[in-house]
């Protein structure tokens, strides 16, 4: 997600970060350093539109505005479902920069088992002249506990190199930060700290991070949350919802942000757009219109909610609306602590 050519190694990795981190913290949980883009089938019917039964497993899809120093410079589309005949979560999602000449695209789907678990990932940089995909798959833990391990096979202008790496315990894909924190233990609450280790899905590697849930506030009348993470050298601030939705994110060493908008238009601004690679990645062109959050974003009033995020661990539900109960998944070994 960065650009080299364009940035500095800290404004890349800040730029990956908090893009992706609108994605979900860490999701939403990172960004703009590198994008993500190209050949990467998603849920679609035969007719290239996502069916019902998909969008009934959404849990989050938005589109929002990457700034750099207050400029307008691109976009995300972020996209998080749940598959329940699979018992898998999937995360989605596409990144567009430009600035000073330069362009940046970057796509990534990546895949956890019912526990958060990696299961695989793909995932595609395009900066000038530069193409790199990564195409993950780890192995499953099962029953005996054995610690997972990970082969990754690194195409960067068709030369290819293989990455093998055993997951610490507990470990788990970058893009499911914000779920990790919301199925944990303290849950997503002012005061709790998570220790964790994650997946980078743009290089493969395996690093330690932080995330401090600092404050609880209220923006546009939505209870937020604020989020102090740190993960690869980057630090950023996102604001999240109790169901780990991300209003933004920033990065105010480096003056890169990203905003939640109310509708496809107003991320995009002046920049380009293809939608043969978003039909390709997502099946369709998401419309953000899935999450009662955006609907809000856009000023209207008539909020109905289709979707919901994971229930925390240990919460049972009774609604009885057309969206899939996801029953509570173990909870993943990530370390908090709740501070004073």
């Amino acid at each position: 997600m960065f650009i080299r050519e364009s940035h500095p190694d800290s404004s890349r990795r800040s730029l990956r970060r908090i893009a992706r981190f609108a994605s979900q913290i860490a999701t939403v949980a990172s960004l703009i350093c590198l994008l993500v883009l190209f050949d990467i089938v998603a849920v679609a019917t035969a007719t290239g539109q996502v069916n019902s039964a998909a969008k009934s497993n959404f849990l989050y899809e938005g589109w929002s505005k990457v700034l750099m120093q207050g400029q307008h410079v691109g976009y995300i589309v972020q996209r998080y479902e749940f598959d329940s005949k699979k018992k898998q979560y999937k995360s989605t999602s596409f990144l567009k920069t430009e600035a000073d000449g330069h362009k940046f695209t970057e796509s990534l789907i990546s895949i956890a088992d019912a526990a958060l678990k990696p299961v695989s990932y793909q995932y595609t940089s395009i900066v000038g002249p530069k193409t790199i995909t990564i195409d993950a798959s780890f192995t499953s833990s099962g029953a005996s506990g054995k610690p997972q391990t990970m082969t990754a096979v690194v195409n960067e202008n068709g030369k290819k190199t293989t990455v093998r790496n055993t997951l610490p315990k507990g470990a788990f894909l970058s893009s499911f930060l914000g779920y990790v924190m919301l199925m944990g233990e303290q849950g997503i609450k002012k005061g709790v700290k998570y220790a964790y280790e994650a997946v980078a899905e743009e290089d493969a590697g395996i690093y330690k991070g932080e995330a401090f849930i600092a404050s609880e506030e209220s923006v546009e009348g939505i209870a937020t949350f604020k989020v102090l993470n740190t993960f690869k050298g980057a630090r950023f601030v996102s604001l999240i919802t109790h169901k780990a939705e991300v209003l933004g994110t920033e990065s105010p060493a480096q003056g890169i942000s990203t905003a939640l908008v109310g509708n496809m238009s107003e991320a995009i601004g002046s920049h380009s757009l293809n939608t043969a690679t978003l039909n390709s990645l997502f099946g369709s062109v998401p419309k953000g219109e899935s999450l009662s959050l955006i609907r809000m974003a856009s000023g209207s009033k008539a909020v109905t909610p289709t979707a919901s995020a994971p229930p925390t661990s240990g919460t049972s539900t009774n609604s009885k609306s057309e969206t899939p109960q996801i029953a509570p998944a173990p909870r993943p070994s990530a370390n908090s602590t709740k501070s004073p």
